[in-house]
């Protein structure tokens, strides 16, 4: 990853300028769809790996400023404010839920 390029979307008249992502993540982000979702099951077997390694391609391309969007019926890519403020949601939702978690582990730890 390195130098900013320019992403745009067809039929979508935006331009932004992003961190360039691995060759493996920008390949994954020419196979998401802008209509309908690919489930990740579907992106691996496309890509000829596993459904973890999307998992950690979708977090990088979002690291690196990729609308790559997902919901519990797959992954697609899109620049519809509401389709990322939902996926922003739902991410901010699950790193709430881990670190309820990790709180309720460490006292745990800390009467042991």
């Amino acid at each position: 990853m390195g130098d900013s390029f320019q992403l745009r979307l067809a039929n979508l008249d935006k331009t932004i300028r992003l961190q360039q992502p691995s060759q493996e993540a920008a390949h994954l982000f020419s196979l998401l769809p802008t209509k309908g979702r690919l489930t990740q099951k579907a992106l691996a077997d496309a890509m000829d790996t596993n459904a973890g390694r999307v998992r950690r391609l979708i977090r990088e391309l979002r690291r690196c400023g990729y609308p790559a969007c997902s919901d519990q019926q797959g992954c697609w890519k899109t620049m519809n404010r509401h389709e990322i403020a939902q996926t922003i949601k739902n991410l901010q939702g699950r790193a709430l839920d881990m670190l309820k978690t990790a709180a309720a582990l460490r006292k745990f730890n800390l009467r042991g």
